[in-house]
C-alpha cells in the first residue's frame, strides 16, 4: 500500500503546486520579471505558511524524535 501513498502524495502536492502558480500568477497586479532554474524550467516567487515540529517524550528527559512533521499552505488557493 506505501507505493500507492506515496504516489497519490506526489500527485496532489503537484496539483496543490500548479494550482498555486496558476492563482498567483492571474492575481498579480505587477509585471514580474521571468527568472529559469539552470534547467530552464521557470522559477516562481509564491507566498506561504510554514509550520513544523517534532514529537518529544513527557518523561522529564530530553529523548526528543529523529523525524517530525511540516506542513505547508499556499496564501492564494490555501492549499497544502
Amino acid at each position: 500500500m506505501h507505493p500507492t501513498v506515496k504516489t497519490i502524495k506526489k500527485e496532489s502536492e503537484y496539483d496543490a503546486t500548479m494550482n498555486e502558480i496558476s492563482e498567483t500568477l492571474e492575481t498579480l497586479t505587477y509585471p514580474i520579471e521571468q527568472h529559469f532554474l539552470e534547467n530552464d524550467e521557470p522559477l516562481h516567487r509564491l507566498a506561504a505558511l510554514y509550520d513544523m515540529g517534532w514529537q518529544v517524550c513527557s518523561s522529564g528527559g530530553k529523548y526528543g524524535s529523529r523525524t517530525g512533521h511540516a506542513l505547508l499552505i499556499g496564501t492564494t488557493t490555501k492549499k497544502c
